[in-house]
């Protein structure tokens, strides 16, 4: 592990904060914080649900009434515009209330009931109070605040430490949310800490924690989970996503237009789940794609859009975006950095006649770029749309339910919205759900909701029984075997309701 310090640049003025180096932790460092975090553990397990209701509460009203705070924070290292700053605290404060108001169900001993007249004596329940000790929290520099909330504070419900390493590019906004949390006193010291760093920050994190939340690329999402897998801990990654629209009529062509406009440019294309490509039906395509290349070339940098908050990342739009138009793609608006900007901005870019081999759609670009493309049946704007090797979110705009519910059924991603953009995301009662590259094979992405907040604990079941029955010292299908054992058998595989 490099020690050193992170200085952070703004990537909307190219200026380096360096009044506020940060430190990266050491080895030795970490060794500590887990340490510390596992007494602030045993401290925080014995609370009661009660008590941490009280505590989550205390840091969204903070959240409400101080989010200026941290807009400044997540402004000064991503120099988002202040509405997608805005957006951060208002999910954070959005999780924790949907926290706090289910916390006695995530929490609950769930009784199972079995449909055996055979077994009427007996109650199943299955617990979600046993906490994994420490988590280990791994966050991208797009959303530094409403990706980690989104891990952070149910794992802390359910009892959890954390220890969160946000990317080096924003390790701001996190120091702030521990400044926070600390001032109000909410937890024992040590049961939140933020360790800044690289990657091999975060891969010292997963060799030491008992569960891992990870959000980022597939490269280093894939990387984490074989560790995890090692170790046979508990991991929940988030890897990329690729976007499709479908434009179907009947359908609302201003709601559409804007949202296509909204979804694929806002936070400067910087979502996970924002549109990447709209398929139109052909008989409307031109239309739409006339007056979306109009809307798009009127956004303005530094008051519509930020700038792209990574070097790196500017790089590879600006090399995907040239590959593709080398290959026979052309660009409608944009495709350029915008004059006389002295930051990392790119304007908003639409592409017509893009290829699924070409890496601008083969890959997660993660910036305002849109490819746009005419199906003749709706058959193959699905079929196009799950070209696609990620699977997270969709979106299908169109009045009918018939339509729209043909795109639900065969339309590969975890999460879709209809007429909308993205508002899956801000439902927190809704697991967010993947697909294909975009998340853990067999796990979907267990964020949000029931599923998502008892991902942080290990469920353990109980059975006994309800009354005693007249031989309650011996079972019909214990030893001895007899002529009774078999009839009893023989008798059980009846009793199943409903009797068929």
């Amino acid at each position: 592990m490099r020690n050193e310090q992170i200085v952070v640049t703004n990537p909307a003025t190219l200026e380096e904060v360096r009044e506020r180096p940060v430190d990266v932790v050491s080895e030795a460092t970490l060794e500590k914080m887990f340490a510390k975090a596992r007494r602030a553990q045993r401290e925080w397990r014995e609370s009661s649900v009660g008590q941490r209701k009280r505590a989550l509460r205390k840091i969204q009203r903070y959240f409400i009434w101080h989010y200026e705070e941290l807009i400044k924070e997540i402004r000064l290292e991503t120099g988002k515009v202040w509405p997608d700053a805005m957006l951060e605290p208002l999910s954070a404060v959005g999780d924790l209330a949907w926290l706090t108001w289910n916390a006695k169900n995530i929490l609950c001993e769930e009784t199972s009931s079995w449909p055996c007249l055979g077994l009427i004596n007996r109650r199943g329940e299955t617990n979600y109070t046993q906490a994994l000790p420490v988590v280990g929290v791994i966050t991208p520099w797009n959303l530094p605040l409403a990706i980690p909330a989104a891990d952070i504070f149910p794992a802390i419900l359910c009892g959890s430490a954390v220890i969160w390493k946000p990317s080096e590019y924003t390790p701001f906004t996190a120091l702030k949310v521990a400044e926070i949390i600390q001032k109000l006193g909410c937890f024992p010291d040590g049961l939140l800490q933020v360790a800044p760093g690289y990657a091999e920050t975060g891969k010292a994190i997963v060799e030491r924690a008992d569960g891992i939340a990870f959000t980022g690329s597939c490269d280093a999402g894939l990387n984490v989970m074989e560790s995890c897998f090692r170790r046979q801990i508990p991991c929940n990654p988030e890897m990329s996503g690729q976007t499709p629209g479908i434009v179907w009529p009947p359908y609302n062509f201003e709601r559409t237009v804007n949202a296509a406009v909204w979804h694929a440019f806002a936070n400067s294309g910087a979502y996970c789940k924002a549109l990447r490509l709209l398929i139109v039906a052909r008989h409307e395509y031109e239309r739409v794609v006339e007056v979306l290349v109009r809307r798009a070339c009127m956004l303005l940098p530094g008051i519509d859009y930020g700038p792209i908050i990574t070097a790196p990342q500017l790089e590879i739009i600006e090399n995907r975006v040239a590959r593709a138009v080398d290959g026979g793609a052309e660009v409608l608006c944009g495709g350029k950095r915008p004059y006389g900007m002295p930051g990392r901005y790119y304007e908003p870019t639409v592409i017509a006649r893009a290829t699924f081999d070409m890496e601008l759609l083969a890959e997660e670009t993660f910036g305002p770029v849109l490819a746009v493309m005419p199906a003749d049946t709706l058959e193959e704007a699905i079929s196009l749309a799950n070209r696609s090797r990620y699977g997270l979110n969709g979106a299908v705009f169109t009045r009918s339910k018939k339509i729209a519910k043909q795109v639900r059924q065969e339309l590969e991603v975890g999460n879709l919205n209809r007429n909308d953009c993205m508002m899956n995301w801000m439902f927190a009662g809704l697991p967010q759900c993947g697909t294909k590259r975009s998340a853990a094979p067999m796990s979907g992405i267990p964020r949000h909701g029931f599923f998502g907040a008892r991902r942080f604990t290990t469920p353990r079941t109980y059975v006994e029984p309800t009354f005693p029955l007249p031989f309650s010292d011996w079972e019909l299908w214990w030893y001895p075997y007899t002529e009774s054992t078999e009839w009893a058998l023989r008798f059980f595989i009846h009793t199943y309701w409903p009797f068929v």
